[in-house]
């Protein structure tokens, strides 16, 4: 998954591209699909990770078929929709564009994977600055709480450690300039899925499919 700051970054020049009203609901929804800190991923599919002929994708088109009268009217699930499509653009970046692929399971990826992400974390905050979110009004009440039992406010308290991780003088796998690459081709493909929706085009989240190496 991408982290924290790379989804609200990509959110934030969605915001803009796409003339969202209210900026604080679409980036809540945003984060919303990592917004929780207990329980098993496997009792709260929150990116409806779909996997079949050794193959998986993160399933925006059965998330869109479940809540698209929202996800057309409401900014906080058009934002939930759009990070399961940056997860799908994340993947797609790192395992063939890096060509990363070949790495999953080696017991070292992840760690060395992390510690880019706090250095971009850095890199992204020089950039936007604080996000400054706030938990949606009466957010307790939202239907997507079905789905999961969402800690927005926790989550949040998380994201303000964020902002204090430090710039690495070296990178293992993803540098600034090739953070700027995946965001190019994020937005892209974000926007690619928001005009198809809008459009009333079915959403095919397995063209951004990955093969499903087992771990070792």
């Amino acid at each position: 998954m991408a982290s924290r700051l790379m989804h609200l970054y990509v959110g934030k020049l969605l915001a803009e591209k796409l003339d969202i009203k209210d900026k604080n609901r679409f980036l809540c929804g945003i984060l919303l699909p990592d917004a929780y800190l207990s329980g098993d991923k496997a009792d709260y599919n929150t990116h409806y990770v779909h996997l079949s002929n050794n193959h998986k994708t993160m399933d925006f088109g059965r998330f869109y078929s479940e809540y698209k009268e929202k996800i057309l009217t409401d900014e906080l699930y058009l934002g939930y929709y759009l990070h399961l499509v940056q997860d799908c653009a994340y993947r797609q970046f790192i395992y063939y564009a890096l060509d990363l692929l070949k790495l999953r399971g080696n017991p070292d990826f992840l760690d060395k994977l992390y510690a880019d992400f706090h250095s971009l974390n850095a890199y992204i905050y020089g950039k936007s600055g604080k996000f400054g979110l706030t938990v949606p009004e009466n957010f307790e009440k939202e239907e997507i709480n079905k789905l999961c039992p969402f800690q927005l406010e926790e989550f949040f308290a998380k994201l303000e450690n964020d902002y204090l991780d430090t710039p690495a003088s070296e990178h293992n796998y993803i540098s600034p300039k090739i953070c700027e690459e995946y965001f190019t081709r994020c937005l892209k493909s974000c926007i690619e899925e928001y005009e198809g929706i809008k459009s009333e085009k079915t959403p095919d989240a397995w063209k951004y499919c990955w093969k499903n190496q087992p771990t070792v």
